[in-house]
């Protein structure tokens, strides 16, 4: 059997030291090159870190078993980030997201020396919606009891606090000093209300006062503008008397808002209508001779 398998070797140096050690001298290559094997495998990566990178820092998304599983990690995160219409640059220790509106994701792919450790779930078996399952240290028990704490008083905001310029970082409005702050208590929809102009209205009800008057129905106009928004707008209200309610109030549908453009275009379309209204008695007038 020795010799069969010697046949399936390259014939030995019969000049070489190790010639007349037989499969002893075979076997110390063997071990040899074992060795050898051994170190190259060592020298590779035992895993890979991935790292998104942000402005204000890096922040790891991931810990692969290989390379490619690093890859695919870090275009699953673009895809979220940019959506899936990007291109890719991939190096050896990056990739490069880029958005067809030019926007680019960097990512850091670094070879680490240890494995992934085995609780650790892989890059293919996280699912973003459930929760990774890590064990909480105690600095971060004691940092979520310290943030549950804080966050029972941010929920509150103090009668003192309650102000629109509290709730916005935009730019007030120039005429802001002279408007009614209207606070929501869903603060993202507060509003400036500007000081409204009322243009009596004879042609809709008004209301008899107590002491035989008549406060007549009006038009309001006004600017309006949400904090959430650096362009005010006009809004166009009526108030009458309608039946069954006390006072004057607004009907149903009665209040148009209007951007700058449309207000600006309602205005010349009315003047419009004024000319040809103020002038049509002197063309009749005129037809008549």
């Amino acid at each position: 059997m020795l010799g069969v398998e010697h046949d399936y070797t390259e014939r030995p140096n019969e000049n070489a030291p190790d010639a007349g050690q037989g499969i002893e001298g075979n076997e110390s290559i063997t071990h040899q090159n074992e060795g050898d094997s051994e170190m190259k495998s060592t020298s590779a990566p035992a895993s890979y870190l991935v790292d998104v990178v942000l402005p204000d820092g890096e922040e790891r998304i991931g810990h692969t078993a290989t390379f490619d599983q690093a890859v695919d990690r870090a275009v699953t995160d673009a895809a979220d980030l940019l959506g899936t219409d990007f291109t890719s640059h991939v190096t050896d220790i990056s990739m490069f997201a880029i958005a067809p509106d030019g926007r680019t994701v960097e990512y850091r792919i670094t070879p680490h020396d240890q494995p992934v450790p085995e609780d650790e779930p892989s890059a293919d078996e996280i699912d973003a919606d459930e929760p990774i399952g890590y064990g909480l240290t105690d600095s971060a028990l004691d940092m979520l009891r310290q943030r549950a704490d804080e966050s029972a008083h941010a929920v509150m905001i103090a009668p003192r606090d309650v102000l629109l310029n509290n709730f916005t970082d935009l730019p007030t409005p120039q005429w802001e000093e002279h408007c009614e702050n209207l606070v929501m208590n869903a603060v993202a929809n507060s509003e400036w209300h500007g000081p409204g102009i009322d243009i009596p209205l004879a042609m809709h009800n008004g209301e008899w006062t107590h002491n035989g008057g008549i406060r007549q129905a009006f038009a309001r106009v006004k600017l309006v503008q949400k904090i959430t928004e650096i362009t005010p707008r006009i809004e166009l209200e009526r108030w009458a008397k309608h039946k069954g309610k006390d006072g004057l109030s607004q009907a149903d549908g009665s209040c148009y808002k209007l951007t700058l453009d449309e207000a600006r275009q309602l205005a010349h379309d009315l003047l419009l209508l004024l000319d040809v209204a103020c002038d049509a008695p002197d063309e009749v007038a005129g037809g008549a001779q």
